[in-house]
């Protein structure tokens, strides 16, 4: 507060050649008190602004990495709503991808369908149509392959089906 003063005596002084009155100091003392204080507001507010964003980032980053299981897993995993019973997605390429407690529904055709190194941790693929599909360093732990016919599916490298069920699976020609 002194410094403003000082400077808006000054500042006075200079604008009136030295013969201020006590009104134009105090006037003018008054105005630059109100920049000051405008001054203050506006950086105030462009930090409020600036933790607002902070804080909504970090809140969609949150969200980003940290999916509910038992969403995932009653919603049928991350395609979900896009498998349908009896849909056929033949040739269809989930290399690389994570299909944990994926559910394809009973009878999903994927004919040559490629799971090339994809998580598919709790699947179920019973009754599905897997001729041809490749399975290649994919992990295939605890996936429920029941009656589905996997004629020709290729599982070269280090596919694991530990904990599967495999129970009246057509594996004809299928090379292990």
């Amino acid at each position: 507060m002194e410094v403003s003063c000082t400077a808006a005596t000054a500042y006075v002084r200079d604008w009136t050649g030295g013969t201020e009155s006590s009104s134009q100091r105090q006037c003018i003392r008054h105005q630059l008190l109100k920049k000051q204080i405008k001054s203050q507001e506006n950086t105030l507010c462009c930090f409020s602004e600036s933790v607002a964003r902070t804080s909504l980032l970090a809140l969609v980053s949150a969200s980003l990495f940290f999916v509910d299981p038992v969403l995932a897993y009653k919603g049928g995993g991350p395609y979900g709503s896009e498998v349908t019973r009896g849909q056929d997605l033949t040739g269809k390429d989930f290399s690389g991808k994570t299909l944990i407690k994926q559910d394809f529904k009973t009878g999903v055709k994927l004919l040559g369908a490629s799971f090339f190194d994809a998580d598919l941790t709790g699947a179920d693929l019973s009754e599905s149509d897997l001729r041809g599909a490749d399975f290649s360093l994919a992990n295939v732990t605890k996936v429920n392959l029941s009656n589905a016919n996997l004629e020709g599916a290729l599982t070269t490298g280090n596919t694991s089906f530990k904990g599967s069920n495999i129970n009246g699976a057509v594996m004809w020609k299928t090379t292990l």
